[in-house]
């Protein structure tokens, strides 16, 4: 026999179901109160191999789950081999990373900023901080549109915003000062960890050893994981 989890009373063990999210034994009416099987994907499968199975769970977890699914709790792992070969993943990172790179230059108001990322703020964390929401919503393609929105807005607002700086920066190869590089288009630029010296994708794509920095000869892995 075995102790039920959430009511504590003893079953045989055959006659208790094993709730795949807390990792606990269930007797059968606290496992499904109304006699409905819940499944859910779990949050460490997600963040492991990007695995969206639905496993079975009880009926606290689903609980849980409901109330945790919107909050910031979750961290990518850059240096992972499973964020690094996932396209979406790395899209995500990019449209995380402009967003983060337009706001310091938005000094108008910094009700403006707050105003367009709404419940988003948390994009504004350095660390790449996801709820599991976003994480399901990235899988079906639709948080790249929000983020994308939220990028679009603020872009705009920076170009026709008469008070907010527009200081680009000139690529450190072809020193273009009319193709400057400005913070809401970081995407199509890479920066050395090493001498912090900008760049144009395209202008690093094209020299002889693009993972070699054009100014200061490093191989940093940041450079080459962006490349």
């Amino acid at each position: 026999s075995a102790i039920c989890y959430q009511c504590a009373g003893e079953y045989p063990v055959e006659e208790l179901n094993f709730c795949n999210y807390i990792g606990e034994l269930f007797c059968v009416v606290c496992f499904a109160r109304k006699g409905e099987i819940h499944t859910s994907d779990l949050p460490w499968e997600i963040l492991d191999a990007w695995n969206f199975k639905k496993f079975r769970i009880s009926e606290m977890a689903l609980s849980e789950i409901s109330e945790i699914e919107t909050l910031p709790l979750l961290v990518i792992n850059l240096k992972e081999r499973q964020f690094l070969e996932n396209q979406q993943l790395f899209q995500i990172m990019l449209l995380k990373r402009d967003i983060m790179n337009t706001i310091p230059d938005i000094t108008c108001s910094k009700g403006v900023y707050e105003r367009i990322i709404g419940d988003y703020n948390y994009l504004l964390n350095r660390k790449f901080v996801y709820s599991l929401k976003d994480l399901r919503d990235t899988r079906a393609g639709t948080f790249k549109k929000v983020l994308r929105q939220i990028k679009y807005q603020l872009r705009d607002h920076f170009k026709m915003c008469k008070t907010c700086p527009k200081n680009g920066i000139t690529c450190g190869v072809c020193k273009d000062g009319q193709n400057k590089i400005f913070c809401y288009d970081y995407h199509r630029s890479l920066e050395c960890p090493e001498c912090l010296i900008r760049f144009h994708r395209s202008c690093v794509r094209k020299q002889p050893k693009p993972e070699v920095c054009f100014i200061c000869k490093a191989t940093p892995s940041k450079f080459k994981i962006l490349l």
